[in-house]
């Protein structure tokens, strides 16, 4: 299979998981025991890693398929790291999933479930260094960008997610509810800022490939795009979904993650295209 098809096998399945799942998802809240949601939940997160694996080894691919003086190899490797720091965050999550990690109320206990929770927040921060360094490359070869008011919708409406995600969500909202300790809500609120940042940066560079002539790279940027505003919208469906239905909150949650897992895969397969057939004339050449 070549690189176009594979690029487009892997866009249509991912296509046809996001229409099938949320039917999944509904019937499993709705009929489900709790173990059986809390199942769907655990499948659900294992599959989003598997994707999130599976892009990280198309970015490495991407990075290699770069020569090491091109810009967009640093952006490329920076991306690259952001999802290795995931997987590492996500690796975590995984652990207390399955009741393994430190004991409870130790020092350890406390760094592993609380501290290293903020590997999510290093994983955006790379995305966020990955998306600025991309937009420093484009700048670099002196075309004019500018916005349109669709861009200044589009950021309006990302930067309401926070607001909207504290006010609708009782778990970072009631500040005062013994339950809802105090460092979910901080993690939580530190975690909707970021990546509200990171999708308005998602939107910037998006633009800026829609100008330089969209075709191939306009659909990577597209997919991240896409991908950025899954991500920070996971918060706003958590707080809708815990507001009127609790019992499937985590599960659309994780849902709106396996977009931005699937939106990974989709943009490092076809930027892997893009290098491909970009180094195709000099391959011939050296054959030649």
């Amino acid at each position: 299979m070549d690189s176009s098809a594979l690029t487009r096998a892997v866009r249509i399945g991912f296509v046809c998981s996001l229409v099938l799942l949320p039917a999944l998802l509904v019937a499993f809240a709705a009929h489900g025991s709790a173990g059986t949601v809390s199942h769907a939940l655990h499948l659900l997160f294992a599959a989003s890693v598997a994707v999130e694996l599976m892009a990280l080894v198309v970015v490495v691919v991407v990075c290699r398929a770069h020569e090491p003086g091109e810009p967009i190899r640093r952006t490329w490797i920076l991306l690259a790291a952001c999802l290795a720091v995931r997987l590492l965050a996500e690796l975590r999550l995984g652990t207390l999933y399955l009741g393994w990690g430190p004991e409870g109320g130790s020092g350890l206990y406390v760094f592993y479930v609380i501290g290293l929770r903020y590997l999510y927040t290093a994983s955006d921060l790379l995305f966020a260094a990955g998306l600025v360094s991309a937009m420093l490359s484009y700048r670099a070869t002196g075309l004019p960008f500018g916005a349109t008011w669709r861009e200044g919708v589009y950021l309006a409406g990302i930067l309401a997610l926070p607001v909207l995600a504290f006010l609708l969500s009782p778990t970072m909202n009631a500040w005062f509810l013994p339950e809802a300790g105090d460092q979910v809500k901080i993690f939580r609120f530190t975690q909707v800022c970021v990546g509200s940042a990171v999708a308005c940066l998602c939107v910037v560079l998006r633009r800026f490939a829609l100008q330089m002539g969209a075709g191939a790279l306009g659909r990577v940027w597209t997919a991240v795009w896409i991908g950025g505003l899954a991500h920070v919208a996971s918060f706003l469906v958590f707080a809708l979904m815990e507001a009127v239905w609790p019992e499937s909150a985590e599960l659309f949650e994780q849902y709106a993650l396996w977009i931005y897992a699937g939106c990974w895969l989709v943009a490092s397969a076809q930027q892997r295209e893009i290098a491909l057939l970009a180094r195709r004339p000099q391959e011939e050449a050296e054959k030649e």
